[in-house]
């Protein structure tokens, strides 16, 4: 049983490095995250940061040929504020050598995303960015943005679902090329004095917020079904 405790806490520290502690969520596709509701997150008990964000769907083709074709692959990034993120995520900690949190058209990829794509730090992506048509009106373009990033680095949070489908990229970026209102977001991350506090926290913010539509959930309810099999292997185990 202790290696199964071992193994928990292995595995707690994997997701909440890949997902955050708590995370938010519009009701509808997509918020409006005010400064009113960034305040009201930040002075719940135990919050320690918040991450707006945005999700994007993406096909990510490397510039350069190593492998005897211009690999490609589908990815879904997350674009925010890197003096943000940086607060709410251990990004810093899971940089590989040589790599650096992207500014401006820099991409930071997952390890195995870049291992498909073949590209290290230095060297240049396309990509085709798709907007998630299910938000609602806004005043901007909602079109495919075909453009390209500097590989700003790779980092691995050990989680491989993770890791092989996700990038980073400055919300800004984001912003720019669909001409999006400021406050728009699809998420908020949020940072808690300990992952073990994440529970109250989330129920904290739904009795807070949810008035303002958005819910909130903690790492382990967005990873329920995996705890639920790991609860069926101890008793398994202890047979």
């Amino acid at each position: 049983m202790s290696v199964m405790n071992g193994f928990d806490r292995d595995l707690q520290s994997r997701i909440v490095a890949g997902i955050g502690a708590v995370r938010g969520f519009s009701m509808v596709s997509s918020m409006a995250c005010t400064p009113d509701i960034e305040k009201s997150v930040l002075e719940t008990p135990d919050v320690t940061a918040v991450t707006p964000e945005l999700q994007l769907s993406a096909i990510l083709r490397s510039a350069v040929d190593r492998v005897g074709v211009y690999a490609t692959s589908d990815a879904q990034i997350t674009a925010a504020d890197p003096a943000l993120k940086i607060k709410t995520a251990s990004i810093e900690k899971q940089l590989l050598p040589n790599s650096e949190i992207p500014k401006d058209r820099g991409i930071l990829l997952g390890s195995a995303l870049a291992d498909k794509l073949a590209v290290e730090p230095g060297d240049t992506v396309d990509a085709v960015l798709l907007f998630p048509s299910a938000s609602p009106p806004f005043a901007g373009n909602a079109e495919p943005a075909h453009t390209s990033f500097g590989v700003s680095g790779i980092y691995r949070t050990g989680y491989y679902e993770i890791d092989a489908s996700a990038a980073f990229i400055p919300i800004q970026t984001v912003r720019n090329l669909f001409d999006l209102p400021p406050a728009l977001a699809h998420t908020l991350e949020i940072a808690v004095s300990s992952p073990d506090r994440a529970q109250k926290v989330a129920g904290d913010l739904n009795d807070r917020l949810s008035a303002s539509g958005i819910y909130f959930r903690s790492w382990r309810e967005m990873r329920e079904p995996l705890f639920r099999a790991v609860r069926l292997e101890k008793l398994v185990m202890a047979l």
